[in-house]
């Protein structure tokens, strides 16, 4: 049974004005205000939901809710056809215009079928956008040197780009295939041996994977500079599968860039360790410290007051490897519970990460 709800508060407001009782009447108007405010707050709840739905869908694959579009207005009338058209016109923007031209080509009529007094008024220029792919096999003659007395052969080396079976722009089309259009890596190979190119599917993954060290220390100096660019960072975590086994995608972000790193955990040993991972030196292994903030973190982290006083007697500023550190809570704590030995780890490695002078240390971590 629908409800009108415009008609049944026309009736209340009807009734409300031939109530004498000044008292009762305001004690009505205030309940219909919070009665207003709750179906505010309840279509605030239904929208955020709806959105929450929506994003769950998409994370899944799916499709939201669809944004319906309001029904357009009946045109009707010629003169309202005739203002809504000459609203709908737009600028044509010129095509072609800034195109080079790379080559021309005259074609010609046949000049049978012309009538006799045709006259020749020159051309009418007409621009065709054409893709040319070809496979260019490059043979070098490198030159070759033998020293009898060094008994060594000396060889001229290949232009650079061109090491190994491949140039640069067959290598160059391999990644944007890969990387902006998608395209998987068997399709590839399909695309490249169509054209003729002699490759497999295992030197497709070489170019794609392998000898890619330049990028990395590009990446690695972009970080280092996105880890100093605001006070503070923010990580989450989802789900990944690698080579059938399930590992996390950690994504490390600002306002400012965005980083991923897939990692088999996400412990916080695991965290500190993305954290500085933009090292030159192409990652820097966790170091461990037991002073006076390890200390302090300890408490934080529910240690027992026990344990902590034991390590509050053998403290130090001294900066132990991972091997260095199990070594030391074995020969002093050997009945330490695994719970514990994990806390003692976290809280020293980030006492020693907080000691960093020669790297971006996160202030704030959300």
């Amino acid at each position: 049974m629908s409800i009108d709800r415009k008609e049944i508060l026309e009736k209340v407001i009807v009734e409300l004005e031939n109530i004498a009782d000044k008292s009762v009447r305001n004690i009505i108007i205030l309940l219909f205000n919070i009665i207003e405010e709750d179906t505010r707050i309840l279509q605030e709840l239904k929208e955020e939901n709806q959105k929450l739905r929506d994003e769950i869908n998409r994370l899944r694959g799916e499709q939201g809710k669809p944004k319906i579009k309001p029904k357009k207005k009946d045109i009707s009338s010629e003169k309202e056809r005739k203002q809504h058209n000459r609203k709908k016109k737009r600028k044509r923007k010129k095509k072609k215009k800034n195109l080079k031209i790379n080559k021309r080509s005259i074609c010609e009529i046949d000049k049978n079928e012309l009538p006799a007094d045709a006259q020749f008024k020159g051309y009418t220029p007409s621009i065709v956008q054409e893709l040319e792919i070809n496979v260019i096999n490059i043979e070098f003659l490198k030159e070759t040197y033998y020293s009898p007395s060094e008994n060594k052969t000396y060889v001229a080396g290949v232009p650079q780009g061109f090491e190994g079976d491949f140039g640069p722009c067959l290598k160059s089309t391999v990644i944007t295939l890969k990387n902006d259009c998608n395209v998987s890596e068997p399709k590839i190979l399909v695309f490249l041996t169509n054209y003729g190119v002699d490759i497999s599917e295992g030197t497709i993954s070489n170019i794609l994977i392998k000898n890619k060290e330049i990028f990395h220390k590009e990446k690695d100096g972009l970080f280092i500079a996105d880890l100093s660019s605001t006070m503070y960072q923010q990580i989450d975590d989802t789900s990944a599968r690698v080579r059938g086994e399930n590992y996390y995608m950690q994504i490390l972000c600002n306002p400012l860039y965005t980083a991923y790193f897939t990692v088999s955990n996400k412990s916080c040993l695991t965290v500190l360790e993305i954290l500085q991972t933009g090292r030159e030196n192409g990652g820097k292994s966790l170091e461990y410290s037991l002073n006076e903030e390890a200390i302090d973190l300890l408490e934080r982290l529910r240690v027992s007051k026990k344990v902590r006083e034991e390590i509050n007697i053998i403290k130090s500023d001294k900066n132990f490897t991972r091997e260095e550190i199990e070594d030391f809570l074995c020969d002093h704590f050997p009945l330490l519970t695994e719970v514990n030995r994990t806390r003692i780890l976290e809280a020293s490695a980030i006492a020693a990460y907080h000691k960093e002078e020669d790297y971006p240390i996160i202030k704030i971590l959300l």
